[in-house]
């Protein structure tokens, strides 16, 4: 795969295979979100519907599983995220990874972090287990998780000509053109794109909107920032997470990832000369 900065959109070689194609990601790295924009352009251009479909999780309500039917696209983690968080190897076939057309979400690592910790300790199956955000951050579970399984994932893809890799940040509805990154990721995925019907799913799925539409209980849509918050994220463990992602990363995921991680760091500094004021 040749050297392009993540924020060319996209690094896309190939046309996709008929029938299957896969979206792929650590977990709170924007897949859900990115999931419910799919299914409402398909819904929209196959129903023509006004009204966007609930808030849906994964695939398998008869929705989506009539989406992944028809489409043919596919999201996963490549694991199940408990055998991740244990160090466990990806259990998706690696013939899919190296051959069908592959889209890797990726996010910067101190979101992903904070997000994935809020995930663990809320709602039904909260795991007190992993402690507060530091403790979880510096267990296996955490940093080291995160780290070993992007160099696993662009290992693998990196010899795959049809692999495509995004950032969470490119597509943000901050982002100066994140309609454009979205065409670029939707044409991987169904060749061409109808530019009204993908403006109107992603309208309806910006961050308040599918909080509106999703049950009331359910923490998955949070605010949806670039910057984490956590009144128990501190400066030095934000720098920590940064650092430590950019000495555990190897050089073909660091290459990816090092814009994300600089990206975040600017943000930072100017977020902390705006409070100081």
């Amino acid at each position: 795969m040749p050297v392009a900065s993540p924020y060319d959109y996209a690094i896309s070689l190939g046309k996709r295979l008929s029938g299957r194609s896969i979206v792929l990601s650590y977990p709170k790295s924007g897949r859900t979100w990115i999931l419910n924009v799919f299914l409402n352009y398909w819904w929209r251009i196959n129903t023509g519907a006004q009204d966007p479909l609930p808030f849906l999780k994964n695939l398998k309500t008869w929705e989506g599983q009539k989406f992944r039917k028809e489409t043919g696209v596919n999201f996963s983690h490549g694991a199940r995220p408990g055998h991740l968080r244990d160090g466990g190897e990806l259990t998706s076939r690696t013939s899919d990874l190296k051959l069908l057309p592959i889209t890797f979400l990726i996010r910067n690592p101190v979101s992903v972090l904070v997000s994935y910790h809020h995930h663990l300790s809320r709602g039904k199956r909260s795991q007190p287990k992993y402690g507060s955000l530091q403790e979880f951050i510096i267990s296996p579970a955490g940093i080291d998780a995160f780290t070993q399984y992007h160099n696993r994932v662009i290992s693998i893809i990196s010899r795959n000509p049809r692999a495509t890799v995004f950032a969470y940040e490119q597509l943000h509805y901050s982002a100066a053109d994140h309609v454009g990154a979205f065409e670029t990721l939707f044409r991987t995925h169904f060749g061409s794109v109808e530019s009204d019907a993908l403006a109107w799913a992603i309208s309806a799925c910006e961050p308040q909107n599918l909080r509106d539409r999703a049950p009331k209980d359910d923490t998955r849509i949070r605010k949806a920032e670039i910057l984490a918050k956590d009144d128990s994220l501190t400066e030095d463990l934000e720098l920590y997470i940064l650092d430590t992602t950019m000495k555990n990363l190897a050089p073909p995921a660091l290459h990816y990832m090092k814009p994300l991680i600089e990206k975040y760091k600017e943000v930072q500094v100017a977020r902390a000369g705006a409070d100081n004021g």
